[in-house]
């Protein structure tokens, strides 16, 4: 009996045609997984991960400054009219109610992301003087880094191991960050 050997060519060898069939059997069992979702999709390897956060400024509460980055935790700020628009949406408050100062801060997930920081990337921060005024100061990464865990320079209205901040990033970066004031 002739059968088709792997060129397609008819052949006398039996165990190439079982070869070929079992071949078969395979792909169309890897097929019908596939098609069921039994198995994993592979990897998407043209595609890179996003960035944590995309380039431009966000508001954040930074949480930790380490080796790898600023460990930051993403909000989105409202203000005014928008704030009590999206506090209602939230369910935080009433309808016969204004958020806090006016001000109002959306964070469903409150999850982390590490970002990557710039060489010369710059952290300004408020700081209280003496006389009780309050001054914008600069500090160095290791000085934030010290200060978000409790042992460097204190820095005003920081919530405990929260920093509310606007951070800049460029080619998923940060470049820069300033410290906001929450009454």
């Amino acid at each position: 009996m002739a059968t088709l050997s792997h060129r397609g060519a008819p052949s006398a060898d039996p165990r190439e045609a079982t070869a070929a069939l079992v071949m078969m059997v395979v792909l169309a069992v890897y097929v019908a997984w596939r098609i069921a979702g039994a198995l994993p999709s592979p990897p998407d390897l043209g595609t890179a991960a996003p960035a944590p956060i995309p380039d431009g400024n966000a508001f954040v509460f930074v949480e930790a400054a380490t080796i790898d980055g600023l460990v930051v935790d993403v909000a989105t700020v409202y203000s005014g009219d928008a704030a009590r628009t999206a506090a209602l949406a939230d369910g935080a408050i009433e309808t016969h109610e204004m958020p806090a100062n006016g001000v109002y801060i959306r964070n469903p997930d409150h999850t982390s992301v590490t970002i990557a920081v710039a060489d010369d990337a710059t952290f300004t921060v408020l700081s209280q003087e003496h006389d009780g005024s309050l001054s914008e100061r600069q500090l160095t990464f290791e000085e934030l880094a010290e200060s978000l865990s409790g042992d460097g320079p204190d820095i005003f209205g920081m919530q405990p191991d929260r920093l509310p901040a606007t951070v800049f990033v460029k080619n998923g970066i940060v470049t820069g960050l300033v410290q906001h004031y929450l009454p």
